[in-house]
């Protein structure tokens, strides 16, 4: 998800015997012994460099008093020779998305909202509308909108918004490069503040649609006006009622946007996958090596 992405930390279980752990998954309805395929997985991914650490939870239930097995391998900084720990803490990306969601369905369960109401009646930026139908940036040939958007585009990805580093036939991610709708904007350029959701919306709500509200699904910027509207709806900035409302009584007491100086020793280096390597043509024997 482009938005601030919330972090996380990789478990708070204690630690337990591989003994004990098999000993567990056997009471929770799964083969010990068959787990152990999954630990010979993740060191594989480590091994093989696919990955420089991994850690993975296996709870019944989503309980966590239910752990089943727990693993872990690799590094939290490979270049610092930091081995992956209990509490590292992990960047969650688009993970955001169902907690923002989350968020929004809880001010629906209070009656502040219907599913199909316009979302233009508490955000009126998003009034009207133009959907992209020919053309490319910055010449994109519009109409106007059929359908509003409805909290129910919203929450499913049918809005007709997209991504800036989404390629699209008209340019439309283009648009959005060029008129600064980034969600992360201030992030991406070193500085420890985001710009006010208010004022992206208002960017947004400029942008062409990629379609017709409804009528399609593509990944793009709908959680991060979802968590908009939260605020809109609750008067309280989209951090402060994660916080409050979610992640303070669920005791994700790690989980944030972001990590404040104190637990910065326990975040996980970000890595990205480098290519494969190109094929290459021996001319002395016509073959084919990578």
């Amino acid at each position: 998800m482009a938005e601030p992405q919330l972090k996380q930390h990789g478990g708070s279980e204690e630690h337990v015997s591989k003994r004990s752990r098999h000993l567990a998954a056997s009471v929770h309805g799964f083969d010990g012994e068959r787990l152990k395929r999954l630990d010979r997985w993740v060191q594989e991914q480590v091994d093989e460099h696919r990955v420089a650490g991994m850690a993975v939870a296996l709870l019944r239930r989503g309980e966590e008093k239910k752990l089943v097995h727990s693993t872990r391998a690799g590094f939290q900084d490979e270049a610092g020779g930091i081995p992956l720990a209990e509490d590292t803490i992990f960047r969650i990306y688009s993970m955001t998305k169902p907690i923002a969601s989350v968020a929004l369905m809880m001010l629906y369960e209070e009656g502040l909202f219907h599913l199909d109401d316009p979302i233009s009646k508490y955000a009126p930026e998003f009034t009207k509308m133009r959907v992209a139908v020919g053309g490319t940036f910055p010449n994109i040939d519009t109409v106007e909108a059929t359908t509003p958007i409805t909290f129910q585009h919203v929450l499913t990805h049918t809005t007709g918004f997209t991504y800036g580093f989404i390629p699209d036939e008209f340019g439309v991610n283009k648009f959005y490069e060029a008129h600064g709708v980034h969600f992360n904007a201030l992030e991406a350029q070193g500085k420890h503040a985001v710009e006010p959701l208010a004022e992206i919306c208002k960017k947004l709500a400029a942008a062409p649609l990629l379609f017709q509200p409804g009528s399609q699904w593509n990944y793009g910027v709908s959680a991060d006006v979802a968590g908009y509207l939260v605020e809109v709806l609750s008067h309280t900035p989209l951090d402060v009622f994660l916080r409050e409302r979610i992640l303070k009584p669920l005791g994700m007491v790690d989980t944030d946007f972001w990590v404040p100086p104190e637990k910065r020793h326990r975040f996980a280096t970000c890595y990205i996958a480098a290519p494969p390597p190109a094929p290459t043509t021996d001319p002395t024997t016509a073959t084919t090596t990578t």
